[in-house]
């Protein structure tokens, strides 16, 4: 079996039209839903503590991820919480968590 490659959209932060930039991140959470972002500003090590951070979140244990949960505003969603495409014939919600 072959790879399967996906081209995502590459979203250039340092460019001066701020117009451009918002319709191209439209665009791409519309066409995409994910988008790559590049000279956004933070520096390797901000980055590499943000993925820390969340790789221990969803490390947690539910019950603790669970307690910052609500559904009136942003918070931690559970597997198969939601269902972004409500088109879809999956019974089940989507194969995933957010933290939002």
């Amino acid at each position: 079996m072959g790879e399967v490659g996906l081209s995502l959209p590459v979203i250039d932060l340092g460019l001066p039209d701020r117009y451009s930039i918002a319709d191209s991140i439209r665009l791409a959470c519309i066409d995409y839903s994910f988008f790559y972002i590049v000279n956004h500003g933070l520096d390797k090590d901000c980055l590499l503590k943000l993925f820390d951070a969340s790789k221990r979140f969803f490390s947690l244990p539910l019950e603790e991820k669970m307690k910052l949960s609500n559904k009136e505003v942003r918070g931690y969603a559970p597997l198969c919480s939601d269902k972004l495409d409500s088109t879809s014939p999956q019974i089940k919600g989507d194969s995933r968590e957010s933290f939002c």
